[in-house]
């Protein structure tokens, strides 16, 4: 891979797709009673906090992660190409995915790096034609099952840049070129290390960021 070559962040949730996939995913599941409302409490009450900025990102990923404690590794194959067909497909945001293209036709390697887990990413970066996605994971334990908990860190925040400056590091590509599209003010961090920060939609703290630093802004 040309040394030269610029890369591409793309944001998941919120960027590439109008919505939450996580959330998405958890009503898909409530709704055909693969799940218990009982999970849904811990979630929604840090959803609120979440959304009144008194929750951390991180953290507000953690919670949505209990669903899955104790399910079989395999089991979110058996439905993740549905949701994505039936639900993600339709909001796949066009003016970031005419970014990709042209970040493609321009020579530039496009990424997906985010907080969302593989399986809701996967059928999404195959129609885009993105082979690169670094995302965070969940644990899994000696008798396959997951635990609830990560494998390695949440891709979320801090964490985000430094994933993305060890993907630029290890393919010998420079930062000063990349592009960074995202919504939300968790990625502040990564703008600030990137040449081309570009503020999707953006939550009220990375609008007011991004004016004060100049970043560009769309609409979607």
């Amino acid at each position: 891979m040309p040394r030269n070559r610029a890369v591409a962040f793309f944001d998941f949730d919120n960027t590439l797709i109008a919505g939450d996939s996580q959330g998405l995913e958890i009503e898909y599941l409530f709704k055909r009673r693969l799940i218990p409302v009982t999970q849904l409490i811990p979630i929604v009450t840090a959803n609120f906090l979440f959304k009144r900025n008194l929750l951390s990102a991180e953290k507000m990923v953690r919670v949505c992660l209990r669903i899955y404690r104790g399910m079989r590794a395999d089991q979110p194959a058996t439905w993740a190409e549905d949701l994505y067909r039936t639900i993600i497909r339709a909001r796949l945001v066009p003016l970031v995915l005419a970014a990709v293209r042209k970040h493609r036709r321009e020579g530039h390697l496009p990424v997906i790096l985010s907080a969302s887990l593989p399986h809701l990413i996967a059928s999404a970066a195959r129609d885009l034609e993105i082979e690169q996605v670094i995302c965070t994971r969940l644990e899994i334990d000696a008798e396959g099952l997951f635990t609830g908990k990560t494998d390695g860190p949440v891709c979320v925040g801090r964490q985000k840049a430094i994933l993305a400056r060890q993907f630029a590091e290890q393919l010998g590509m420079k930062l000063g070129s990349a592009y960074a599209y995202s919504d939300h003010h968790a990625d502040i961090d990564l703008f600030k290390i990137v040449g081309h920060p570009v503020a999707v939609s953006p939550t009220p703290q990375l609008f007011r960021m991004a004016n004060r630093y100049n970043w560009k802004i769309i609409s979607t």
